[in-house]
């Protein structure tokens, strides 16, 4: 039945639990078992929410069960790393997800999986305490130390794979204002900030400010939902008649320029170490000047800052969050 089910959708390119309990006459919950083993196995797609669903041809036709299998040592970590997301916007996680990938690159995914784990496990080996460090970068960048720390959750791309999994959910959330997508990056980010504040001894902690309006924030709705009991230095924003996002600028001395002279500091109260949190750190522009202006006007002895990603190499000008 499940292979009629296949045939039918193929033929048709589209179909609905409805129709296909219509057409072969069967109970909504067998077609749902058979549309589900299809979905897992990448020949269909679910596309839409309830009440309106459709089931559609994959565009990358794979075998997962039936077919090629994972490699034992690379295994756990596309388990737990990897994230494609199609076209059409559907998630698959893990060893699917990666056949998927690397068919619509017509790349050998056993191979692939192989040259993923030695990526991945090159960079975790920079991983200290749960952060990949970006403060040699930043000092390297700006010259200056005003930012005496810089560490991120993960990175937003890798080389050859693109983005990682927390870069995919980060990107998306923002572009759709998604808070489902938004709610599971912060269940990722909320045990290792508040374990950061810990070790480090956090007195304060800012948040930087978003640089385009959007009905759904996600900066917001993090410092929300983190409900982190610190006092709070205010960043705000100020919006000009023309607005120009970081994301805007391709050149880092127009994002320093941006940053400086756009984003203000209103606490006044002295601390010795605070945090800065920002979703994305690419240029490092927006946290260097933030960190700038808080030593300037004496507010803290040591400013860290803390970004759910930033760049793997260098830094980057990330256009797209």
């Amino acid at each position: 039945m499940k292979e009629q089910i296949f045939q039918y959708i193929q033929q048709k390119w589209q179909a609905t639990i409805k129709e296909l309990a219509e057409v072969f006459s069967i109970q909504y919950r067998m077609i749902q078992y058979h549309l589900a083993n299809l979905v897992t196995q990448g020949k269909i797609q679910k596309v839409g929410k309830v009440p309106k669903v459709f089931y559609v041809p994959s565009p990358s036709k794979i075998l997962t069960d039936e077919g090629i299998e994972c490699p034992k040592e690379a295994l756990p970590i596309i388990e737990s790393e990897f994230l494609f997301i199609s076209s059409i916007g559907e998630r698959t996680y893990g060893w699917t997800g990666f056949q998927m990938w690397c068919n619509d690159r017509g790349y050998d995914s056993v191979k692939k999986a192989g040259e993923y784990k030695e990526l991945w496990q090159s960079y975790e080996q920079e991983r200290i305490d749960g952060f990949f460090s970006g403060t040699k970068k930043i000092i390297d960048t700006f010259h200056d130390d005003v930012l005496n720390a810089l560490v991120y959750i993960d990175f937003y791309a890798l080389p050859v794979f693109g983005k990682t999994k927390i870069g995919q959910l980060l990107l998306y959330a923002k572009q759709s204002q998604n808070r489902t997508i938004i709610d599971e990056i912060i269940s990722i980010a909320r045990p290792k900030i508040l374990a950061y504040i810990i070790e480090h001894e956090i007195e304060a902690i800012g948040f930087i400010s978003p640089s385009i309006k959007r009905k759904v924030q996600f900066m917001n709705i993090l410092r929300d939902k983190l409900n982190i009991q610190l006092p709070r230095i205010s960043i705000e924003k100020a919006y000009t008649d023309i607005v120009r996002p970081q994301k805007t600028l391709s050149k880092l001395s127009e994002r320093i320029e941006n940053a400086r002279d756009t984003m203000f500091i209103s606490s006044r109260e002295s601390y010795r170490n605070i945090l800065l949190i920002d979703d994305a750190v690419g240029s490092g522009a927006t946290l260097h000047e933030v960190a700038k202006k808080i030593k300037h006007l004496s507010i803290a002895k040591n400013v860290h800052g803390l970004s759910i990603t930033g760049s793997a190499k260098g830094f980057d000008i990330i256009s797209e969050v």
